[in-house]
């Protein structure tokens, strides 16, 4: 056994290291506590600095956009005024159109676009039908303002936004008056230019958006903006009611500040993207730099400790498990000493485990050898017992045979029946794998059965749950079944029998068995005996016994008991 002094030991030095991680973490962690909440609250503050800094270059950037985008929509607006009033006259109206074009220069494309697509009324060459998009068919079932974009016009076939602004009459929807404005015209307006070309100050990208999420033009001139540089959040979801900002996450994991301003509120918004102006010590972010040198510090005794714990404990712990968890699943021992250099308190455990593992290996082997000799005798007595009792039986069928009166051959038959229900129980313990748990539904086919109550007979009506008994159990049921169906006149084929065996989820087992009547022998005292032994067997079940008489003659028989989970211990006399 190993010294109380080394289990002392071993805990002193577990509980040393313990302490020596403890220890080192409470003293540097005020430092580090301390140098984390002011450079967090020196990043917030700049980080502010600088994200206020962007917005206002965001909103300068956009300004001249926003100039061009409201001329737009107020051209728009009065010509929904007055479309009502020269939409009957063709000519007059693609004259009217034409003009606007000729004094605005930044329009590519004015027309008028009836419910139907079908445009007579445009400053394009002829007339124009436009397909059925979901953009129209928003409009035609909401008709208000929209401002959406089209990467092939179909006028110019170039990028352009498009400003849709609804014409009524009288509360009647005529159609809606449609502008279109070059992509190249918003970004010469915006002073754009390419990503190679940018200066710091510059974004990464711009982006305009309506509200439905559609991009109307990008800095750098592509309809689709780079995805790595996009947030996280979609488009429609950023829509502020007044500018702002924030840093985040970019779908290309990198930190990127996003500021967005609207353009027409509720309508068009610009979205900036920009490289974040985080504070440096040197090559490293202050806020790493600050928090790095107390985890430098923490990190360094954490892993002196953990290594020592590691080559001095844990490494022969594991060793020692290993062995445990190999014995405990596949009874499986190395015997191979320890490893050089292992301290001698495990070398003394390996010892003491390697001792115990062998006595119980031994034990174990007494014991099955033990377990198996019980069954063979077991199975060499109930085989034994079952072929006296069918000796038995033949003797006394060959006494019936030759017994000179009835009274006598019936007597000798319920004897004859009675041994044999004894000898299917032994021939049923002896061919059981398990002899402690024995199918109660086989034993009662087997016993029907040598009644005369064959399945597939159209008179037996059995159903069997598959109930598992112990010996003691299984033995008095059958017992039981045995005399009630040779108490019942059973012999004629015309006689229903009944037979349930069932188990409830508290193991209560209840037995139904219904056959005809009782048979009217001329010796009484048999049908007497045969009762009692039905009580008895109740009794040595332990279960509740009620017999009815039906009106039809018929005599029922039902048994409730409950199943034993293990086979009773055996009383030593």
């Amino acid at each position: 056994m190993i010294p109380d002094t080394a289990e002392g030991g071993g805990r002193e030095a577990r509980g040393l290291t313990f302490r020596v991680i403890a220890f080192l973490t409470i003293a540097l962690l005020p430092l580090g506590l301390i140098a984390v909440i002011q450079t967090q609250e020196y990043q917030r503050e700049a980080l502010r600095r600088s994200e206020l800094a962007f917005l206002a270059l965001t909103e300068r950037a956009a300004a001249a956009e926003a100039e061009v985008v409201a001329g737009a929509i107020g051209a728009a607006q009065t010509l929904a005024g007055l479309a009502p009033g020269i939409l009957g006259d063709t000519e007059g109206c693609n004259d009217a159109l034409r003009r606007m074009i000729e004094n605005d220069p930044q329009f590519s494309f004015v027309g008028f676009i009836p419910p139907d697509g079908h445009i007579a009324c445009s400053t394009a060459d002829g007339a124009l039908t436009l397909p059925m998009t979901p953009e129209r068919l928003e409009f035609l079932e909401n008709p208000r303002r929209l401002i959406s974009s089209n990467q092939r016009g179909p006028v110019s076939e170039d990028w352009v936004v498009i400003i849709s602004e609804p014409v009524f009459d009288a509360g009647r929807y005529l159609g809606a008056i449609s502008i279109s404005i070059p992509n190249t015209v918003l970004a010469s307006a915006s002073g754009s230019r390419r990503p190679e070309n940018l200066i710091a100050e510059d974004p990464l990208e711009m982006i305009t958006f309506n509200r439905r999420g559609q991009i109307l033009s990008t800095l750098s001139g592509e309809p689709q903006p780079p995805e790595a540089l996009m947030p996280r959040q979609e488009l429609t979801a950023l829509f502020p009611e007044a500018p702002s900002a924030f840093t985040g996450e970019s779908r290309g994991g990198d930190m990127q500040t996003y500021t967005v301003t609207p353009v027409v509120p509720g309508e068009v918004y610009v979205l900036g993207v920009w490289e974040p102006e985080l504070p440096r010590l040197g090559r490293l972010p202050t806020p790493v730099a600050a928090v790095l040198f107390p985890l430098l510090m923490w990190g360094a005794s954490l892993l002196v400790a953990s290594i020592a714990m590691h080559r001095l404990v844990l490494v022969h712990v594991q060793a020692l498990r290993s062995k445990m968890r190999s014995f405990g699943r596949s009874r499986q021992l190395d015997v191979a000493p320890p490893q050089a250099g292992t301290p001698a308190e495990f070398r003394e455990m390996d010892a003491e485990f390697v001792a115990m593992a062998e006595s119980v290996l031994r034990d174990e082997a007494q014991l099955e050898d033990a377990v198996r000799e019980k069954n063979i005798l077991l199975k060499e007595i109930h085989h034994r017992v079952k072929n006296n009792l069918q000796l038995l039986s033949s003797i006394t069928s060959m006494k019936r045979r030759r017994a000179d009166s009835p009274e006598a051959r019936a007597v000798l038959r319920a004897l004859q029946d009675r041994i044999l229900s004894l000898a299917a129980i032994h021939r049923n313990l002896y061919l059981s794998k398990d002899m402690s748990a024995v199918e109660a539904g086989r034993l009662i086919q087997d016993i029907a059965a040598q009644h005369g109550v064959l399945p597939g007979q159209s008179r037996l009506r059995m159903v069997l749950e598959p109930v598992v008994l112990v010996p003691q159990q299984a033995v008095p049921l059958s017992l039981l079944v045995a005399e009630a169906l040779g108490g019942g006149n059973t012999a004629d084929d015309a006689t229903p029998v009944e037979i349930a065996l069932t188990q409830d989820d508290e193991r209560m087992v209840t037995l139904l068995l219904e056959t005809g009547p009782p048979a009217h022998a001329t010796d009484e005292s048999d049908a007497t005996i045969g009762e009692n032994l039905i009580v008895a067997f109740a009794d040595q079940l332990g279960g509740t016994l009620d017999r009815q008489l039906l009106d039809t003659g018929r005599c029922r028989i039902t048994l409730t008991f409950r199943a034993l989970d293990t086979v009773p211990d055996a009383l030593d006399y």
